[in-house]
């Protein structure tokens, strides 16, 4: 096992300065397993601009760092260390990691982590809020689906949803990886479920706020969601909220009517409408003013829904003569 360098921390809020002493003296995360191999890619990578969108200099040109980091074997080496540690210590716990997730290195310029996938992508398939390299850990290679996201200025009108176009199936070979742009590109990876595929996701910083959810069957969008998980929680909330039918929560989501997030406020606004319809109806009026035009031209229409309704039971009314 190598020796001297640091290899799994988390440098988000230090200084380059600092973080070069961090990597040399393992000043922090004491006990983490040292890898030469990963501070050089971390080093390479640093030396990056911080323009993503320079193909050439940016981000995009760092998959060559990617690919020489996974033919050294520093990632098998970090698996066994961390087995060691889990089996030894029963609380010790992998930061910012999952049950398919486990980070390797974080900064404010990119994550690097390696995802376990155990089954289809079944249900649900997202877009990403970050660019990202994807190459795979096993000698097999992996298989992946690209597909292509709508242009960014198509809204999903009334017209009909709008679809992701499949690009084709893409293998990529070990020791190699594939760029995906946030916002473009989406990959679905192929696996039967007969064993999991492991793979190296090395991502960009998040240069989306928000994201489309897409049916995995029919390839259509069906919703704008928060890149950020904590304001997707807020958008969950207000769904779980308005199918507990529970009025008094009105005032609470009242209060995410001032959210910075657009997609945040219009949740809201829909929880408040079928807990209080008369309420919501008032907010609708407001919300035909809002800031974002997603939510004006949204607040209109419904509004325009509201006022047919009221017109179709006026007119079948019974009258007096």
């Amino acid at each position: 096992m190598s020796q001297g360098l640091i290899a799994r921390v988390s440098t988000s809020d230090l200084p380059r300065e600092e973080v070069n002493r961090v990597l040399k003296f393992g000043s922090v995360m004491v006990g983490t397993l040292q890898h030469e191999a990963l501070v050089t890619f971390y080093e390479k990578v640093f030396e990056k601009p911080a323009d993503m969108a320079d193909q050439e200099n940016g981000f995009a040109g760092c998959g060559a760092f990617l690919d020489d980091l996974c033919r050294t074997g520093a990632f098998t080496e970090l698996v066994n260390y961390e087995l060691q540690r889990l089996l030894q210590d029963p609380n010790y716990a992998l930061e910012a990691s999952s049950d398919i997730d486990m980070l390797v290195l974080r900064s404010r310029f990119f994550n690097l982590l390696l995802k376990i996938v155990a089954q289809p992508a079944q249900g649900r398939v997202f877009g990403q809020a970050s660019d990202l390299f994807l190459a795979p850990l096993l000698k097999s290679g992996v298989t992946t689906g690209r597909y292509r996201e709508p242009l960014p200025d198509a809204e999903g009108t009334a017209a009909g949803p709008h679809y992701l176009r499949f690009d084709g199936d893409e293998t990529i070979a070990f020791g190699h990886s594939s760029y995906f742009k946030a916002g473009r590109d989406i990959f679905v990876i192929r696996s039967d479920g007969a064993a999991p595929t492991l793979v190296v996701c090395f991502s960009s910083a998040t240069t989306l706020t928000t994201r489309w959810e897409y049916d995995a069957a029919t390839l259509a969008r069906t919703k704008l969601v928060a890149a950020d998980h904590s304001v997707s929680r807020l958008q969950l909330l207000a769904s779980v909220l308005a199918e507990m039918k529970d009025p008094g929560a009105v005032p609470a989501l009242e209060g995410l009517m001032e959210h910075p997030a657009h997609y945040v406020r219009w949740a809201a606004l829909q929880a408040i409408f079928s807990l209080d319809r008369e309420r919501g109806a008032t907010l609708l009026k407001t919300a035909a003013a809002d800031p974002h035009e997603h939510v004006r031209t949204a607040a209109i229409r419904s509004l325009e829904k509201l006022n047919a309704a009221a017109a179709r039971v006026t007119q079948q009314a019974p009258h007096i003569s």
